[in-house]
Order: structure tokens, then C-alpha cells, then sequence
């Protein structure tokens, strides 16, 4: 892990969110940004670190610092991008996140309008829905939390739900067909 470059260590920091592992996480994110931040100050690059750094802040609990580095990110992406790159969207999301937990509700409405999980079944005809959908949110100033591709045929995804449940999405954006869309859901009706 010591020699892994500052992307990788952010792709692993969201790798061990998505797995629970919020401290780990953060140890990844910081040490990500600090090695982005000593060799490109102010790039994309750096942007990505400290967006990283307030998503496993936020997943941590601590709302007030991972608002403070998500705009940090949203300017880092506005000037070397552009205020409507996928990036600065992806990090407005995270920005709303934030200030809906530290009960900022008025500004994170500014921010935000939803944290949406994508639940796809993996098929050749889902591949370009998925990636449109994945462009397309952050421009409406939503927040992608992942995407999930169980089989087609599927008999129980109730891991994929309760991954999508970690998440904190608010909305499952679902695009199915056939037994597992069944499947899909009356295991969700079941987890509420």
C-alpha cells in the first residue's frame, strides 16, 4: 500500500467506504491528498484527493469538514475543468450531503437534489443506460453513490441492497427486466 500513487489510494479510500471501513478510508484520503497536494497543487488531480477526503469525512460523521473540502474540490474542479464537468457535479453532490447532515437544509437544497444508487442488471442492453445515467445526474446536481449489477437472473440481491442502504442513497434508480427485476422487488419491500 506504501507505494501506491495518490489515484489509487483515493480509488482504494472508496473502495473501503463502500465496504465500511470509514477510518481506513480516511487514513487513504488524506494521505492521498498530502502526496497530490506536495506534486500538483491546485490540478484535477489534487480535486480528486480532496473529494475523496470529504466523502470518507462524511461517511465518518464528521459533515463540517467534509463540507469545507468539498468546496475546496468544487473550485479545484471550476478551474481546471469548468463549473459543468461531471467532477464539479460529482462534488456539489457531496456538498449537499454534507450541509443535509450538519442540518444546513436551506443551502444544501442550493447543492442538492438527491443521492442516487443505480441497481442494473448486467446486460448488454443496460451498459449505455448505466453510462448515461452516470453522466447525467451530477449536471442535475445529483449525487451518484454507486452503481450495482447483479445478474439478470438473480435470485437474491439483498447484498446489493444493503450496500445500496450503506450508501445513504435516497433514491434506486433501477433499470431491469425479467426474474431478477421479480426478485428485486419484493426483497426491497422485504427491507423496509
Amino acid at each position: 500500500v506504501e507505494r501506491l500513487a495518490p489515484l489509487r489510494r483515493c480509488a482504494l479510500a472508496l473502495a473501503e467506504l463502500a465496504n465500511g471501513l470509514q477510518q481506513s478510508a480516511l487514513a487513504h484520503a488524506r494521505d492521498a491528498l498530502q502526496r497530490d497536494h506536495a506534486t500538483a497543487p491546485g490540478s484535477r488531480r489534487e480535486g480528486y484527493a480532496v473529494l475523496t477526503l470529504a466523502r470518507a469525512e462524511l461517511a465518518s460523521g464528521d459533515a463540517l469538514a467534509a463540507a469545507t473540502h468539498a468546496r475546496a474540490a468544487i473550485a479545484m474542479f471550476t478551474k481546471a475543468l469548468s463549473a459543468d464537468h461531471r467532477d464539479t457535479g460529482l462534488a456539489h453532490g457531496v456538498l449537499g450531503r454534507a450541509l443535509l447532515a450538519s442540518n444546513q437544509r436551506a443551502e444544501a437544497r442550493k447543492e442538492l437534489v438527491a443521492a442516487i444508487a443505480i441497481l442494473s442488471e448486467k446486460a448488454a442492453w443496460t451498459e449505455a443506460l448505466v453510462k448515461a445515467t452516470q453522466a447525467t445526474l451530477p449536471k442535475m446536481k445529483m449525487e451518484g453513490v454507486g452503481t450495482w449489477q447483479p445478474s439478470p437472473l438473480a435470485t437474491d440481491v439483498t447484498a446489493e441492497l444493503s450496500a445500496i442502504k450503506r450508501s445513504g442513497a435516497d433514491i434506486v434508480f433501477t433499470i431491469v427486466s425479467g426474474p431478477m427485476g421479480i426478485v428485486l422487488g419484493r426483497q426491497m419491500g422485504e427491507l423496509q
